[in-house]
């Protein structure tokens, strides 16, 4: 049993929410058609405008939410999403600074660039995914750290910057539409996507930085990988 109370200590667990609620499906593929190409989002973080990164980035990206602001009125045409995403981590919405929704690429096969997010608390949803078996694959750094390390990429796309261990772990979900938890201090991850044109829309929440939060969210996180042993995953020293 996982007796950890630190998130550090976890590099991927399944979230103890609520499931994810019915939604119109049509109507956010429609509306991700829409919006995402005329967005425009100034020196954003996320890989993909990186010179390199861009040619093999394996997903559109929106940010529904934006500094605290939804946009294009998501959280009017998508009520039932848009308050999940705080209920879903037992969070206000005003905690929320960003959400980021995350489609993958209808003609994108196999495994994706090997990365870390930026956002500070690794929490996700997956709103669809036709593919839950061996959809993400994780690779534990060799030091503890409890902050983000800064990683680059050779011209193989492999990761540079950050010594890795020698293992990786497949991550596994308990349900396809589903929340859950990964690491973005001592791990880094890949995507995986064995067949094309399997629909997997994944979301990024991230709320403000503040201790209260800190506090919550760690709590959360150790009590979820309590709950789901058998899906949870954690950070050991490497053995040599």
């Amino acid at each position: 049993m996982c007796m950890t109370n630190d998130a550090n200590e976890i590099l991927y667990t399944p979230l103890d929410s609520n499931p994810v609620p019915e939604y119109d499906i049509n109507k956010l593929l429609n509306w991700l058609k829409e919006h995402s190409p005329t967005q425009d989002i100034k020196n954003r973080v996320d890989a993909s405008k990186h010179e390199l990164i861009s040619k093999v980035y394996p997903w559109n990206i929106i940010y529904p939410r934006y500094k605290g602001v939804w946009q294009f009125d998501f959280d009017k045409e998508f009520p039932e999403i848009a308050n999940f995403f705080s209920d879903a981590y037992k969070l206000y919405e005003n905690d929320i600074y960003e959400v980021t929704l995350l489609p993958v690429k209808n003609d994108f096969i196999g495994t994706g660039f090997w990365h870390s997010d930026p956002d500070p608390y690794g929490l996700r949803t997956y709103l669809e995914n036709q593919e839950p078996g061996e959809f993400l694959l994780i690779k534990p750094t060799i030091e503890p750290y409890t902050e983000r390390q800064k990683i680059g990429w050779d011209s193989n796309y492999n990761i540079t910057g950050i010594p890795l261990q020698d293992i990786t772990h497949s991550a596994k979900l308990k349900n396809s539409r589903q929340t859950f938890y990964i690491n973005n201090k001592r791990a880094v991850h890949a995507v995986q996507v064995p067949q094309l044109g399997r629909l997997r829309i994944a979301a990024i929440i991230s709320p403000i930085k503040t201790p209260n939060v800190t506090n919550r969210l760690n709590t959360f996180i150790c009590d979820s990988a309590r709950k789901f042993t058998e899906q949870s995953i954690h950070w050991h020293p490497p053995t040599f």
